[in-house]
């Protein structure tokens, strides 16, 4: 029997088993099927939306406006909502194919109004907000529209200190404060009623905060009638221990204290104190009274603090704080009965296996990166290899020169807590898939690990959507002849979408493959290699469909051919590290690289595309 006599139903129930390349194929067979897809193409395509994990399993009877709304960074670019689930696939393939260099250019925007001086930024890009909060490094706080690139609010540089981080997630923002030191929390004000706080949140703000709007607003932005992007004083959050560290995921800002003695864990919505972690002894170096921490993360279900000599990973509630010390920030963590007792409390990546801890070992055996031969696909992106790593010799040395220290300076989670990426200030990379399998006692971290040499001091890390992103840059006075520094994108492709793009054979790759993440892809962002605005980046964020940094304006506009590079001997810098303020590259402003295709394709364009596709 012909596959074509079958009824039409089963049919397409055969075809939501089938990738957009086999669709394609189908319509070509004859004319009967191609009148079958394209009078069945919304269900046709919507199947594919899910085959291909473009909207999850229990997401396929969802609305098309409700995808258009949960990719935003796609339908704004272009202007125009989604037409049909043929048209959301289309437009999620060239993404995918813009992240991998094989698409077409990724625009480049600077926000000129976020002003000259950025030092920390967070975003929101959900379709009633669209807009960039940013700290300075001479102080105040801005929020910008993403869209029309105007100043939405705006607190004073005499209000907010000199290079406050800042953390913001669904309608909260943080910021960090002296005298005393504390975490002021603000709320967007279109989100509650009322110009105070809810009577039940204990850490209420203090006067200064409440009084901040009257006092310290800058006058073209207006809280007697508030607009998009308008905040409100929310909650004070003073610990007992002074904040070094901290880090919100919605709803739990996580903050680390200053000796690292202790991590606190505040429930922002509610105003209180969930819980309090004090750090295990076990991990403070000896004769010290506590750790040095230079980040933290939060999972769904750990901590993570990044140290001189590794990363801390805490179980989530360990510990919970009671009711006295919500109220006074005195009384001892209470333990918590539920927990596991066999399971450990904690894990000290990279522990105690030699292969990873010790920083030469870890340099000598980890993947390199390796620039792909052949001209790159697009003038913005270039290749890169990642190679596997060598197969450690036998070594009768009876002794080891150098510390355990490898200076972790970042970490991000996945968000379903089991896997994370690490960076070291000496230029690896760690990416770990399924942590959590060490704590069970199946795995060690050896084995779950790859570890890359990116071959210059990587500082800052995006990583989200099954992508990170990461910034190196050699220090001013070392010799980087033959190194690469840059901001490079690696695709892991552990998650969905699946089945959409197939890594480029290469072989001259070392063998064998890195079986961790076999279908790891790495580019490089080429108009951003200059090393003296790279080395003043502050702040990396990745978007669905974009890369976001802050970034010199003189930089920019060199590489795209409007103004000669400066001399290499220009004078940058004085006093070491400290920055001449009027240097041209000192000036940053947030620049968006947006990978979202920039122009609707016509309907012979997407067959085009759809037939020459590498699946």
């Amino acid at each position: 029997m012909l596959l074509y006599t079958l009824p039409p139903e089963i049919i397409l129930n055969i075809l939501r088993y089938c990738d957009i390349k086999t669709l394609y194929a189908v319509q070509l067979v004859n004319r009967e099927w191609l009148e079958l897809v394209r009078e069945n193409e919304n269900t046709v395509y919507r199947a594919a939306t899910v085959y291909h994990g473009f909207v999850g399993p229990s997401a396929g009877l969802m609305a098309l406006e409700d995808v258009s709304k949960s990719w935003v960074g796609i339908t704004r670019a272009v202007g125009k909502e989604f037409k049909g689930w043929k048209d959301v696939c289309r437009r999620r393939f060239e993404v995918e194919y813009n992240w991998e260099g094989r698409g077409t250019t990724p625009k480049t925007t600077l926000l000129r109004s976020t002003g000259r001086d950025v030092h920390r930024f967070k975003l929101d890009e959900r379709n009633e907000r669209r807009f960039v909060i940013t700290t300075h490094r001479r102080g105040g706080l801005k929020v910008v529209c993403m869209d029309t690139d105007t100043v939405l609010f705006e607190l004073g540089k005499h209000y907010v200190r000199h290079f406050a981080h800042c953390e913001y997630e669904n309608g909260f923002l943080i910021f960090d404060r002296f005298h005393p030191h504390s975490l002021e929390i603000w709320r967007l004000q279109d989100e509650w009623e009322g110009s105070l706080p809810p009577t039940n949140i204990i850490y209420r703000p203090d006067e200064i905060q409440l009084d901040a709007p009257r006092r310290y607003l800058e006058p073209n932005t207006s809280l007697t009638n508030p607009g998009r992007g308008s905040f409100a004083p929310w909650a004070l959050f003073t610990p007992e221990h002074s904040p070094r560290a901290y880090r919100f995921v919605y709803p739990t800002l996580l903050v680390g204290s200053e000796w690292g003695q202790e991590l606190y864990l505040f429930d922002v919505p509610s105003g209180t104190l969930e819980e309090a972690i004090p750090i295990p002894m076990e991990a403070v170096p000896q004769g010290a009274n506590g750790v040095h921490i230079n980040y933290v993360e939060l999972g769904a279900r750990h901590a993570f603090v990044c140290t001189p000599l590794g990363v801390l990973i805490l179980s989530r509630h360990q510990h919970r704080a009671d009711s006295q010390r919500q109220q006074n920030g005195h009384t001892q963590p209470n333990g918590d009965t539920n927990r596991n007792a066999d399971a450990p409390l904690y894990l000290d990546f990279p522990s105690a296996d030699p292969g990873l801890r010790i920083p030469q070992l870890v340099r000598h055996y980890a993947a390199r990166m390796v620039q792909s031969f052949g001209p790159p696909s697009n003038a913005a992106m270039r290749e890169f290899i990642v190679t596997a790593p060598r197969v450690p010799e036998q070594s009768t040395a009876l002794v080891r020169l150098g510390e355990d220290r490898q200076e972790f300076t970042a970490v991000h989670v996945s968000p379903d807590g089991k896997d994370f990426v690490a960076i070291t200030i000496f230029g690896i990379a760690y990416f770990v898939r399924d942590f959590e399998r060490v704590f069970r006692g199946e795995a060690t971290f050896s084995e779950i690990a790859l570890r890359i040499n990116m071959g210059t001091s990587a500082l800052n890390l995006a990583f989200e959507n099954d992508r990170a992103v990461i910034q190196t840059h050699h220090f001013l006075g070392y010799d980087v002849s033959g190194q690469i520094h840059g901001i490079f994108v690696f695709n892991l492709h552990t998650r969905p979408p699946y089945e959409v793009i197939k890594t480029h054979p290469h072989p001259s790759q070392l063998l064998p493959q890195p079986a961790i993440f076999p279908q790891l892809s790495a580019n490089q962002l080429l108009y951003f290699r200059n090393p003296l605005p790279l080395r003043l980046v502050s702040c990396l964020k990745m978007t669905k469909t974009a890369v976001w940094l802050d970034w010199s304006t003189r930089a920019l506009e060199e590489v795209e051919g409007k103004v000669s590079p400066l001399p290499e001997d220009d004078e940058f810098e004085i006093d070491g590290d400290r920055m001449r303020e009027e240097h041209p590259y000192a000036t940053r402003m947030v620049c968006r690289i947006d990978f979202a295709p920039q122009e609707p394709s016509e309907e012979a364009e997407t067959e085009r595309r759809y037939m020459h596709m590498q699946f």
